[in-house]
């Protein structure tokens, strides 16, 4: 199969959906995989990291679709890629529907196959991907609530749980004072 890993488009958004090692495993499988220049860059991934593992780094997204017939990224397609999407390309990524009916009415209208990752699930009825995503995000919550307590936030370095009882779970940590915390809007 012919592979192509894209780069994210959202100026945010710093995740690769496939890392050098697992393009090497994919390569060593029979696949051919092409990767957009600098995909992997805002994860410290350079594009030498995946030809070394047997990728061909392309020079733009067009070029990628063009090669491809399975796309792997993480964000949903945005309105610039819906055109470069054709019938016979199968998609690997969040979709995040729920929400965007307009998102839903452009990729049926693509014809080809998309498989939406916060979908993913294994026997158990778990999904995998999302679990994975709240274990990351209720860690770096612990230290986003630090960084709002610092003095240099506006906190009062104070946190009404002793350092001892942090170490055992459950936790019941309330949080006093802390400042106004900007909110970003993000798709």
């Amino acid at each position: 199969m012919k592979i192509g890993l894209l780069k994210e488009l959202k100026t945010w958004e710093k995740r690769v959906l496939l890392i050098p090692e697992h393009v090497g495993q994919l390569v060593t499988a029979g696949h051919e995989v092409f990767v957009e220049s600098s995909a992997g860059k805002l994860s410290r991934y350079l594009d030498e990291d995946y030809e070394q593992k047997g990728a061909t780094i392309l020079p733009t997204s067009e070029k990628v679709f063009d090669h491809s017939e399975l796309l792997l990224k993480v964000q949903p397609p945005l309105p610039i890629e819906y055109e470069l999407i054709r019938k016979h390309h199968l998609s690997v990524s969040f979709l995040l529907l729920p929400n965007h009916a307009e998102r839903m009415s452009a990729l049926l209208e693509c014809e080809a196959t998309f498989f939406a990752m916060e979908m993913f699930s294994n026997s158990d009825g778990e999904r995998p991907v999302l679990t994975a995503m709240s274990h990351i995000a209720g860690k770096i919550a612990v230290t986003e609530a630090a960084k709002y307590l610092e003095a240099g936030s506006g906190g009062k370095e104070y946190c009404s749980a002793e350092p001892t009882e942090m170490m055992r779970p459950p936790l019941q940590l309330s949080v006093r004072e802390l400042p106004e915390v900007p909110r970003h809007n993000m798709l």
